[in-house]
């Protein structure tokens, strides 16, 4: 069904199909074109109804580019929208190889080839979220009627030199930052130092509104990020909030921020930003004062190894830093040391003196 109206001046129209699945419920897509002509919205609509078809016939006797363009593609850009670009991306960059096969016909041994080739290039943790995507894709058709999933039966090796392990800067690395922050990017310095004291995740810090600062109690509430596919604020990467004391060192800073309107962003907001380029400056200024290059999340890793190296304890930094589960600390936890803290002193032996002389446990006699 087309139906043609009118806005801004200009002739659109709305596209609307009806099918259904290979399980016989009904399903619909909907598109709206905006500006185009009556000709363009024919043949959407033709495109939308060999999509449904293809919908109905479930996986069978497609190719696995097929699948994903015709059914999975479709169903993440609608229920996932900003995963959409990313998952999509990265599942034709690396899956040419099994593009053109039938779904039925990809063995583990192809998805290996895939992830292998993969990871001579790339990082473990980067490899481990594209077999994740494909998984994905395979589950999906699996709920359309393919009897197993390949990517069920790969085991890649897990290499020791690919273990995660971020760039921490020294504290004398970050004071100095901070200085030249303040002298060269002072847009930046009040996100630099935020960033630090509270270990927030860059769109977190970006949402922060004055009306998330209580100056009664020194508290900030943090329960929004803002969503650069979206383009608008949403609720946290966790789905929840936290309150988090106002370290005493940035109180002047945060007083100074307050000043304005109540409903107003609490942190500038450069283009850099807005758009996800936060890194590029970041490192621009390392380079200017010659330290070690790091990424916008490099100050929620200072933030978690020297709160724990300090005494911070887990529950502590979890709470203000907003990680979930244990294991997701873990890393900082290794780094900070305090897992295996004081365990070697527990060896209370105390070491020979130079003048001191050999005693033979035989004889008992000293030598």
């Amino acid at each position: 069904m087309i139906k043609q109206f009118m806005n801004k001046g200009k002739a659109c129209y709305k596209v609307q199909v009806y099918g259904f699945d290979r399980f016989g419920t009904k399903v619909r897509r909907r598109r709206i074109l905006r500006g185009g002509s009556k000709a363009a919205a024919e043949r959407l609509e033709f495109d939308l109804k060999t999509e449904l078809a293809n919908l109905e016939k479930g996986y069978q006797s497609k190719t696995f580019g097929e699948f994903n363009k015709l059914i999975f593609f479709p169903f993440i850009k609608e229920n996932y929208p900003t995963e959409f670009p990313t998952l999509s991306g990265t599942i034709k960059k690396h899956c040419s190889g099994i593009w053109n096969l039938k779904l039925e016909a990809i063995n583990p041994g192809d998805i290996t080839k895939i992830l292998t080739e993969a990871g001579e290039q790339l990082k473990s943790g980067t490899v481990n979220k594209i077999k994740g995507y494909i998984n994905r894709s395979f589950n999906h058709a699996m709920s359309h009627g393919l009897p197993s999933n390949p990517v069920d039966k790969v085991r890649m090796k897990k290499s020791v030199e690919e273990q995660y392990k971020p760039t921490i800067l020294t504290k004398t690395e970050m004071q100095s930052l901070l200085i030249a922050a303040k002298r060269m990017e002072p847009q930046w310095y009040p996100i630099y130092c935020c960033a630090v004291y509270f270990g927030a995740r860059a769109q977190e810090l970006w949402a922060l509104k004055r009306s998330d600062v209580c100056l009664e109690d020194n508290t900030i509430t943090i329960n929004k990020t803002y969503s650069r596919h979206l383009k608008k604020v949403k609720s946290t990467k966790t789905g929840g909030f936290r309150v988090i004391a106002l370290p005493k060192k940035l109180l002047p800073l945060i007083h100074h921020l307050m000043v304005g309107p109540k409903d107003g962003y609490l942190l500038p907001h450069p283009a850099a930003f807005t758009n996800g380029k936060q890194a590029n400056v970041l490192k621009k200024l390392c380079r200017k004062i010659g330290i070690t290059e790091v990424k916008f999340h490099s100050f929620r890793h200072y933030f978690c190894t020297h709160a724990l190296a300090n005494g911070g304890g887990s529950p502590g930094v979890m709470s203000v830093s907003g990680h979930q589960h244990l294991r997701s600390l873990n890393t900082y936890i290794h780094l900070s040391s305090i897992s295996n803290r004081g365990v070697c002193d527990l060896i209370d032996l105390d070491l020979p003196s130079d003048n001191q002389k050999v005693v033979n446990l035989f004889n008992s006699k000293a030598q």
